[in-house]
């Protein structure tokens, strides 16, 4: 059982005893209660809670979750800057690691996780939104026709009582100056005294009393950690006049402390600070000091404050307020999905995979622990590979230091189809290679995070991990790379033979032009061994025709053997090249060359596309599925009953995505190919397979991720 699933079990079976005695069902049955008139209720906690998709599909898989509270949507932040926001810390969620789980309150139910649809409604809907805290629950909740967004307090009541342990949010609530007469002591310190959750935020405005608000936490027992500084932050800025209660300095140990909390079941929280790094020289302190002088001249007090504030003091900096509130939630929510990882990896460490070192510096496994895998239904050979993507944030200097941001993902063309098909719950054999250095330690890690088996994964000790370096310009475009790939070229058909019989075994056999020729050879003897289909995805134009050459450098035809590929049409047009400049058996490949020749159709009409697609159906293969951006995709064959083997193209249009939803091109189309395998391997027609294929890269063009979180058989399958 996975802890998060162990967690959502622990606290029902909790509600269930305190909701016997106080009048109220638990989440997981409907219960017959009586009252003091012995009328006769059945109220059943499921019937509030919503999951989204994403949500169940993460808990089913173990995967690590983190709450996301929804006032800062609809209140915190104006439209349409709200919606972009709350978009970009779900996709940083994901692309570290964790899944999202934004809560709402939307037609009298619970939601645990929005969809884009859920979440652009309460973007658009806004301040017309109740905020709602603990206390406001059961009323927004007995008005199906309110939306609710819930405080930090309210999403610490639901996350708890779902089962979700961390959650992120911007600014915790505190101690309002003055309180002794007051009383004003936000809810936020309650919920967390008596709710097992850990709270990862930029500390606490400087508008409260930071020093009573962190005496309160103490006196509620809630453990308060700042990482990398000796001081609390207060929100805008990154440090207070208050030194922190505890330092800590990396991510594991944070989750160190939170996995140690959960032990001691000591049913209280933690807040864990970030500092907000946000450039400026904007003197937020005297905003926000003028700001509240005018909150008390006009009497703004109560669940109203903290909007105001926010308002006023986001127009005396000239809007510096809203970015720094911006990067400071998109910088606490990468924080707390990379905890969030880390504690899941420690609650799950009886089954992490080690690494074994051999005494001769060669190739080492690594292996897993007693834990058995399916018969792979998918075979994937390719590569897979870091990418480090960086931006300047001003014009870009040479010869010198850039200030900029840096991304991180992992990709690969095989490793995305993998993850694809994986996603889409077909086992799948991935095999590969990377070295022993830190990025191999990334791609480990993702893998686990998205379920990939990585038996077919060797380090290979004093070789580096297939890495791309890319430095981007002001505007976004390249304009300089490194690429380091050696390490694919230790996929050797020896290599290859420890998987033999598995392979053998498998519905199809899919390969990216990472690897070696001979090993190409050795796959493709495989495939006909066993009648298993193969298919070949080019990768990139000066390797698309590695393939191409066989027969005049490893002695071998493997075109006829390749079922399936999916060039773009650059890739295309350099596959039917090096097939005409080989000799050829096939007059009618000889006559399709000189055609191309005489009429020098070289370039991407479609007639272009059609002639030196016939060329490689004519030299063997079977179907190509022609990438070609924004017009869409051509599928090509050949009509074998009729007696000149007719071309026969289908023309397929690319996802309808508007230029400002679109996020990053890479992904899509091996996305769309992983999608198009587990459509043939389920026997979907070719106007269904292209349909879900179109869905799948349409998913990853909105997504900061190659391979989006939300594919998955709901999604596919979904209307």
């Amino acid at each position: 059982m996975s802890d998060t699933i162990k967690y959502m079990s622990i606290g029902f079976f909790l509600v269930l005893i305190y909701k016997l005695f106080y009048g109220i069902a638990d989440h997981s049955s409907s219960i017959t209660i009586f009252n003091q008139n012995q009328n006769q209720r059945s109220i059943s906690l499921e019937s509030f809670i919503i999951y989204s998709d994403e949500v169940k599909d993460a808990i089913a898989r173990g995967l690590p979750l983190i709450a996301l509270e929804s006032t800062i949507i609809s209140h915190g932040m104006p439209y349409p800057q709200n919606y972009k926001t709350a978009l970009e810390v779900e996709d940083i969620v994901r692309s570290n690691g964790a899944i999202p789980a934004t809560i709402a309150l939307i037609n009298g139910t619970i939601r645990v996780g929005l969809d884009k649809e859920s979440l652009h409604h309460l973007s658009s809907v806004g301040k017309a939104a109740i905020k709602t805290s603990r206390r406001d629950l059961a009323l927004v909740l007995a008005q199906p026709d309110r939306t609710g967004s819930t405080t930090v307090s309210a999403t610490i009541f639901i996350a708890n009582l779902v089962g979700i342990k961390l959650f992120v949010t911007g600014g915790l609530g505190g101690v309002h100056r003055g309180a002794e007469e007051s009383f004003d002591i936000s809810a936020d310190l309650t919920e967390l005294g008596k709710n097992e959750i850990t709270v990862v935020s930029a500390g606490v405005k400087s508008i409260l009393d930071i020093g009573k608000t962190l005496e309160y936490l103490e006196t509620q027992g809630v453990t308060v950690i700042t990482l990398g500084s000796d001081y609390f932050p207060s929100f805008f800025t990154p440090k207070s006049e208050f030194k922190t209660p505890n330092r800590l300095d990396s991510y594991l140990e944070c989750a160190k402390v939170i996995d140690a909390n959960h032990r001691l079941q000591l049913n209280s929280g933690i807040v864990i600070t970030v500092p907000n790094i946000f450039p400026s020289t904007v003197d937020f302190d005297q905003s926000i000091s003028q700001a509240v002088k005018e909150a008390e001249t006009l009497k703004v007090a109560g669940k109203e404050i903290t909007p105001f504030l926010l308002k006023r003091v986001n127009e005396l900096t000239g809007g510096k307020s809203l970015e720094s509130n911006i990067h400071l939630i998109k910088e606490n929510a990468k924080v707390g999905a990379l905890i969030a990882v880390e504690l899941s990896k420690l609650k799950n460490s009886n089954n992490n995979q080690q690494t074994t070192t051999s005494q001769n510096k060669e190739v080492t496994a690594t292996t897993t622990t007693t834990t058995t895998r399916k018969q792979s239904v998918i075979s994937v050979v390719g590569g897979a590979v870091i990418d480090l993507i960086s931006h300047p944030n001003n014009a870009l200097q040479m010869k010198t230091s850039n200030p900029g941001v840096m991304n991180i993902k992992v990709g690969g063309v095989g490793k995305n189809v993998a993850e694809i098909i994986s996603r889409l719950q077909l086992e799948t054999l991935f095999i590969s290679m990377v070295g022993d250095d830190v990025q191999s330690n990334i791609i480990y890690d993702h893998f686990r995070s998205v379920n990939i088996s990585t038996d077919g994964v060797k380090r290979v000790s004093g070789s580096s991990t297939a890495t791309y370096n890319a430095i981007m310009n002001e505007v976004g475009d390249l304009e300089v790379a490194i690429s380091i790939m050696d390490i694919f070229k230790k996929i050797t058909p020896d290599y290859i033979a420890q998987f033999k019989e598995e392979i053998r075994k498998s519905k199809m056999i899919v390969f990216d032009a990472n690897i070696p020729l001979e090993t190409m050879v050795s796959l493709a003897a495989l495939a006909k061994e066993s009648a298993i289909p193969m298919f070949f995805e080019p990768t990139s134009v000066p390797k698309s025709s590695i393939p191409m050459l066989s027969s005049e450098k490893a002695g071998v035809d493997i075109i006829p053997m390749i079922t399936y590929s999916s060039p773009n049409v650059d890739e295309l047009l350099e596959m039917s090249k090096k097939v005409c400049l080989r000799v050829s058996n096939s007059k009618k490949v000889e006559q399709l060359c000189r055609e191309v020749d005489k009429s020098n159709h070289k370039d991407k009409s479609v007639q272009s596309i059609e002639l030196h697609s016939n060329i490689l159906l004519e030299a063997g293969m079977q179907t190509l599925f022609v990438k070609f951006g924004k017009s869409g995709v051509f599928v090509m064959s050949l009509n074998k009953e009729t007696n000149d083997n007719a071309l026969v193209s289908q023309h397929f249009d690319a996802p309808n995505i508007k230029d400002e939803e679109l996020v990053d091109v890479t992904g899509a189309g091996d996305s769309m190919v992983g999608c198009i395998i587990w459509s043939i391997i389920n026997n979907q027609t070719l106007q269904q397979s292209m349909a879900i294929g179109t869905k799948c890269a349409a998913a990853s063009l909105i997504s900061t991720d190659p391979v989006s979180p939300l594919v998955n058989l709901n999604y596919i399958l979904s209307k």
